[in-house]
């Protein structure tokens, strides 16, 4: 974030020394209205681009077992024209790479899932999903396994009959 708003500051500077330098050349005095409107459209339109950019830029660097399940975006009361067009600024994801399967238990599908946040660092968890039936389960540091491989006590989440994450974790084989 901290980053996000050097390159806004260091934006609406270039702006302003790129116009001053045009009408330094030209022989003429700017509008001294025009430098800090400059400045500011330069500056609320780079914050624009990169709002509505970052999810599409972001899911083109991950790698090709990387999968993104769901998308979410949210009107927020701070971005007013949000309720007209919201963006993307979070999602989940599965790296296909690291789904397993337990052969003592195929009709369920141990996943790392990726919830990335623009704001936010990316938390990684890991997650039993049921294949036959629409739930799953958050694996913790303190859940305990069973001998037949699957966790003794989970604390299942009914999902939708769609959940693309589960879909995209049960299609892995």
């Amino acid at each position: 974030m901290l980053m996000n708003l050097i390159i806004t500051f260091l934006i609406g500077v270039g702006v302003v020394g790129t116009l001053h330098g045009i009408f330094r050349i030209l022989g003429r005095k700017a509008p001294r209205w025009l430098l800090p409107a400059a400045a500011g459209l330069a500056m609320i339109g780079y914050q624009v681009w990169n709002e509505y950019t970052w999810f599409s830029r972001t899911t083109a660097l991950l790698p090709e077992t990387i999968v993104v399940g769901q998308a979410y975006a949210q009107p927020s009361v701070f971005k007013p024209w949000s309720y007209l067009i919201a963006s993307t600024d979070r999602f989940s994801a599965i790296d296909r790479a690291k789904v397993r399967r337990n052969p003592n238990a195929p009709g369920y599908v141990l996943a790392e899932v990726l919830l990335v946040s623009q704001l936010a660092e990316t938390v990684t968890t890991l997650q039993i999903f049921d294949c036959e039936m629409p739930r799953r389960a958050d694996i913790a540091a303190s859940t305990t396994f069973g001998e037949d491989g699957l966790p003794t006590n989970p604390e299942w989440i009914e999902l939708a009959a769609d959940d693309p994450l589960r879909a995209i974790a049960c299609s892995v084989n």
